[in-house]
């Protein structure tokens, strides 16, 4: 069946020039609300291209607040964003293979723009978003729903890497989750784009190991092995960035064992991460 993709807002040249816009977007039968703000430009040049980056929240939803102030940051640095707003809270969840197509309606929109430079959008998220920031690496996907545009970059912020690992080495089955949608093909190629890894050193899906992110790139061919980069943030948590503490129970968590999951608040982590994640697209975008 042939993917479409609508959005609201005019592209339009006084489209372009308007700092935030609601947008919704229709993409393989999925309708995704999402927020485009326009990065900083010089006054007076309306249709000045700039990069952008899909931002995505976690599997708590866009309530939680984790993309507003990544987007802040990027915007401030020249780079427009589009905020994805899957589902609100933690009861609308929707399971990141339903949503794989619609990160790619994210990237069209995007690459319709006249003020985008469509040879320089990267896409990145938190854990949940982070899945889907990484699933968007696939060359199979990008083929399948890209339209013949692919990601130039990808920041996959606190995913659970063994999880990750799992999947991308064609398990079909997984500890404490059950069974995987994805076909063993999946992940065999990828895009070719830089990616990198934000990690929490005391993250409870990879039971505490700091190593899990770099065993899963180990597991991927020498060729894709090199597009990766990892920084492991020291005493960090799950969901660093979040607004409240929390704990509880992931069935697959502690690599397929099951127990409580933490996630506890670090302010001067998620600084960090900030600056770290803006730096990363800055030097992997904005020169395009």
């Amino acid at each position: 069946m042939r993917k479409t993709f609508l959005f609201c807002a005019s592209i339009l040249l006084s489209a372009c020039v308007t700092t935030r816009e609601d947008i919704n977007l229709k993409f393989d039968g999925i309708r995704t609300n999402a927020i485009f703000q326009k990065g900083v430009v010089e006054k007076d040049v309306p249709l000045q291209k700039t990069p952008a980056v899909v931002l995505i929240h976690t599997f708590g939803g866009w309530q939680d607040q984790t993309t507003p102030p990544l987007a802040s940051a990027l915007n401030k640095a020249g780079i427009s964003t589009l905020e994805m707003r899957y589902f609100k809270d933690e009861r609308g969840q929707i399971p990141a293979p339903a949503l794989a197509s619609t990160v790619f309606g994210a990237l069209q929109y995007l690459a319709s723009r006249p003020d985008i430079n469509p040879d320089a959008i990267g896409i990145g998220g938190f854990s949940f978003g982070a899945n889907l920031s990484l699933m968007a690496a696939s060359e199979k996907f990008t083929k399948q729903w890209g339209g013949g545009f692919k990601y130039a970059a990808h920041a996959p912020i606190y995913p659970p890497c063994w999880l990750n690992s799992q999947i991308m080495q064609g398990k079909r089955t997984i500890s404490g989750m059950g069974y995987v949608v994805f076909d063993e093909q999946a992940f065999e190629k990828w895009n070719g784009s830089p990616i990198k890894i934000f990690a929490a050193e005391l993250d409870d899906y990879d039971d505490r190991d700091p190593d899990a992110c770099a065993d899963l790139v180990s597991k991927l061919s020498p060729s894709v092995q090199r597009n990766f980069d990892i920084k492991v943030y020291k005493g960090a948590t799950h969901g660093w960035n979040l607004p409240r503490d929390l704990t509880f129970y992931v069935p697959y968590a502690c690599k397929g064992k099951g127990c409580d999951n933490r996630m506890l608040r670090n302010p001067a982590v998620k600084d960090e991460n900030i600056r770290d994640v803006t730096e990363f697209f800055k030097r992997t975008l904005v020169s395009k």
